[in-house]
């Protein structure tokens, strides 16, 4: 996804509808993009559970609840790690059969 596509994600999810923050919008989804790929490996921006983390992580910034992100969606961070990890296994898995 471009940044406006990001952008327009997250105006639509929150029905935020000025774009006066944009470049702060930006700024916050690239780096919860980078904190996300950290904590779960995943970097996937068709992979919509990553998608839904990252918006609500750019949220949870935007209203400076930050430091409860990773308590509340720990069960999506995990589930997102472990799914792809279980995709990395048998990935590999099936390359070594070859």
């Amino acid at each position: 996804m471009t940044d406006q596509e990001w952008i327009e994600r997250f105006r639509s999810d929150f029905n935020f509808s000025h774009s006066s923050e944009d470049q702060q919008l930006i700024k916050s989804i690239q780096t919860s993009r980078a904190a996300i790929k950290r904590m779960t490996g995943v970097d996937d921006d068709t992979n919509p559970e990553f998608v839904e983390l990252v918006i609500n992580r750019v949220r949870y910034e935007y209203n400076e609840q930050l430091e409860f992100f990773e308590q509340n969606f720990e069960s999506a961070l995990i589930g997102l790690s472990f799914e792809y990890n279980q995709e990395g296994a048998t990935m590999d898995d099936n390359s070594s059969i070859e």
